[in-house]
């Protein structure tokens, strides 16, 4: 595996493991990005997350709603980047049981 500075690390993916966190990725950034480089970074992150055992969840997070995008589409761009079907989509699930939680995932955390 080619080294990039993708922010995460064995450090942290083992810190987020005992601490029972979850890694966020942002699809509308991973779709503005024109020369691929965050794709890149956001598989790098992705192996280390599943070497691990770190859960990874894949949120559209867009600023305009134009900009939002289907479910499926989430699920096909995490499959693409090396996640496993059932895991993008128990990751989606994660996000609509968040969303029903009035906003709120853990002590300090919110949506």
């Amino acid at each position: 595996m080619h080294q990039r500075n993708a922010g995460l690390n064995s450090v942290l993916c083992r810190i987020a493991k005992e601490k029972g966190a979850k890694i966020g990725i942002s699809c509308s950034a991973l779709i503005r990005d024109e020369k691929g480089r965050m794709m890149g970074r956001a598989m790098q992150n992705i192996m280390l997350c599943q070497k691990y055992n770190v859960p990874v969840i894949l949120a559209s997070l867009a600023d305009n709603p134009f900009k939002m995008r289907a479910p499926k589409d989430i699920i096909s761009l995490g499959v693409f980047l090396g996640i496993k079907p059932e895991d993008a989509k128990r990751g989606m699930r994660i996000i609509t049981d968040c969303a029903d939680c009035a906003n709120y995932l853990k002590k300090g955390v919110f949506l």
